[in-house]
Formats: structure tokens, C-alpha cells, sequence
């Protein structure tokens, strides 16, 4: 009970400190790292996604899409999700006989998902 007292008390410190830089890129990194960390407990642990190079690049991309808001034209979104898209489409040609295409579709949907749940 001790630990959840104290795990609880240091992430509302966070939290405020976070909330204190709102408007910089404090604020999105501080939503990057919980997308991610997010996106990856839920591929990893349903053991879904086997594939390591497809789980990292899932959570690379579920990081980045919080820094999305920062800019002015969403041309860099589009030309980063097709790329994304290609890389885990190539990866699926790479590894056809231990990966689903499944397995790619569900990273693919999580990783955006999930971080645009936080927006």
C-alpha cells in the first residue's frame, strides 16, 4: 500500500510540472511517452504483434503523433503515415512466414488509435 501511496504522489508531482508547460513541447513529449508506452503494453502484452521490428515501429509512430498538433500543415502527417505504412507492409514481404497480415493491421491501427485518443 506504501509503494501505490508513493507511485500516486509522484506522478500527481509529474503531472502538475507537465500541466505547468501546457503550450511548449514539454507537454507533448510528456503525451509521446505515455502514447507509446501505451501502444507498446498493448501490442507486447497481448502477444498479437510478434514481429520486434513491427512493435517499435508502432511505438515510434504512436510517439510521434502527438507532435502532429504543432504544426501548421498536415502534409507532413499524410507523407509520414504512408511511409509508416510502407514500412510495415515491407516488413510483412520481408518476414511473410512468421508475420500476419493481421498482425500488421492491428499495429497499424493501435499506433494511431490509441495516440489520437490522447488528442
Amino acid at each position: 500500500m506504501k509503494q501505490r501511496v508513493i507511485t500516486g504522489l509522484l506522478g500527481v508531482v509529474v503531472l502538475v510540472v507537465v500541466l505547468f508547460f501546457y503550450e511548449t513541447l514539454v507537454f507533448n513529449a510528456a503525451v509521446a511517452v505515455i502514447a507509446a508506452l501505451a501502444v507498446f503494453e498493448i501490442l507486447h502484452s497481448t502477444g498479437y504483434v510478434k514481429n520486434r521490428f513491427v512493435l517499435f515501429c508502432a511505438v515510434l509512430y504512436g510517439a510521434a503523433i502527438p507532435f502532429y498538433d504543432r504544426l501548421q500543415d498536415s502534409r507532413p502527417f499524410f507523407y509520414v503515415t504512408i511511409l509508416y505504412i510502407a514500412v510495415l507492409l515491407g516488413a510483412l514481404l520481408a518476414c511473410h512466414q512468421k508475420t500476419m497480415f493481421t498482425e500488421i493491421t492491428t499495429a497499424a491501427f493501435v499506433s494511431l488509435v490509441v495516440p489520437l485518443g490522447f488528442g
